[in-house]
């Protein structure tokens, strides 16, 4: 209804387990946009599942589109990762948001 794939699911309920499973059949699942244009990472972070959010971060790719880290969908992810006090998470993939940061400077120069 909302053009979720299981691997969406499996992010809306922290179920890791089933993530890994979907992602090692097919892995252009962690890229796959829903309707609403939410990549399984966005609804991990949204619903505060640490531990799937941590997993997705590992496989979602960043060299196709679309590509959580960078312009609104990165600005999106960062949110919701903040809003999740995913500090952790965060600083330890500083470098996938390099792109969007570097964004924001320019935007402010």
């Amino acid at each position: 209804q909302a053009g979720q794939t299981p691997l969406h699911y499996a992010a809306i309920f922290g179920n890791v387990e089933a993530a890994k499973l979907l992602v090692n059949r097919s892995p252009a699942m962690t890229n796959a946009p829903s309707n609403t244009g939410f990549l399984p990472i966005h609804l991990a972070a949204g619903y505060a599942n640490k531990d799937a959010v941590s997993y997705l971060l590992t496989v979602t790719r960043d060299d196709i589109q679309p590509n959580p880290f960078r312009d609104e969908s990165g600005a999106e992810l960062l949110n919701l990762m903040i809003i999740a006090e995913f500090y952790g998470n965060f600083m330890r993939y500083f470098n996938l948001f390099e792109l969007l940061f570097s964004q924001f400077r320019l935007i402010e120069e």
